[in-house]
């Protein structure tokens, strides 16, 4: 059955809040399968709410979606009670600026905040070597927060915008002057195997 894409559920979060969510991973911190049953079910691929739904999530994939009465719930799956509440799939906040001078935690403090509010999914529209390592340690299980899509420094034109921290020092400023310069750093960030690129 189709996994819904990539997506983890922000139902999962709205419905059932435990400690593991929040907490660093370990090997055994988490259920392997989690059942969400009686649940009203919004997925995104059709209209309307599709109503007393049992989801099984299995490693972080869904296996089954189904009527409540035609889904087979593993014996070993923690059950979360959905009756009278909503699931939907996780939201994606496509404009993030992750940066610590722009507001954001270190080490990526703010991640269970997005995970509470059932966001999944960021793009990243400034990036460095930090979320770069940041994206990988969510990848591989060792940092629990939503998937990030991110750029690279930003390719900035000769004439283009300075950005500037609340203390007046320059951050960012044109970093580009001939389409040699562009293509230059545009391979460097492919190299550093960004998502995008933001100009």
């Amino acid at each position: 059955m189709k996994a819904i894409e990539r997506v983890l559920i922000a139902g999962l979060l709205v419905l059932h809040r435990p400690d593991w969510l929040f907490a660093q991973p370990t090997p055994t911190s988490r259920p392997i399968v989690t059942a969400f049953q009686n649940v009203n079910l919004i997925t995104m691929e059709r209209d309307g709410v599709a109503q007393r739904q049992t989801v099984v999530v299995e490693r972080g994939r869904i296996t089954a979606i189904g009527a409540a009465a035609d889904v087979t719930v593993p014996a070993d799956a923690v059950i979360v009670d959905g009756t009278g509440r909503y699931l939907l799939p996780g939201l994606t906040d496509a404009h993030v600026h992750l940066e610590s001078w722009d507001g954001g935690r270190a080490d990526f403090g703010d991640a269970p905040l997005y995970l509470a509010s059932g966001i999944t999914t960021v793009v990243n529209l400034r990036g460095t070597p930090t979320f770069l390592d940041w994206r990988r340690r969510i990848q591989s299980g060792e940092l629990t927060g939503p998937t990030i899509y991110t750029s690279g420094e930003f390719v900035i034109g000769p004439w283009g915008p300075e950005l500037r921290d609340a203390s007046g020092r320059l951050v960012v400023g044109p970093n580009v002057t001939t389409p040699e310069d562009a293509e230059r750093e545009v391979t460097a960030q492919a190299r550093q195997r960004v998502d995008l690129i933001k100009f």
